[in-house]
């Protein structure tokens, strides 16, 4: 889990204290938005955000739902990493392009 923050914010330091008192069972990557222009462009002032991956899971406040959300994006991050063993295994590879092909004694792109 990533907690998007900045320095000088009080609902920052807030949530960054309840996720750390609380200990939900997920590890915590606290990441300071002004310190990456995509992401200071991207979240602006709306912070604090709790993201899984690409996900952003709650705003400024933990949300009655936010423990299903986490156990749910969870599930995706589990489900996605077997399925790239699983396509690395099978010799599947997915390009930049977002195409995959397969190689074996040929290849086939699609």
């Amino acid at each position: 889990m990533t907690l998007y923050t900045r320095v000088g914010c009080h609902l920052c330091e807030q949530l960054q204290l309840e996720l750390f008192q609380q200990q939900y069972g997920f590890s915590l990557n606290v990441v300071d938005i002004d310190a990456d222009s995509y992401l200071k462009l991207r979240y602006g002032e709306r912070v604090p955000v709790l993201a899984a991956g690409d996900m952003d899971i709650c705003y400024y406040h933990l949300n009655k739902d936010f423990q299903a959300k986490v156990s749910a994006a969870e599930t995706f991050v589990r489900i996605s990493r077997s399925l790239l063993k699983w396509q690395t295994k099978a010799g599947v590879v997915n390009c930049v392009s977002g195409k995959s092909f397969r190689c074996g004694n040929f290849c086939l792109s699609g």
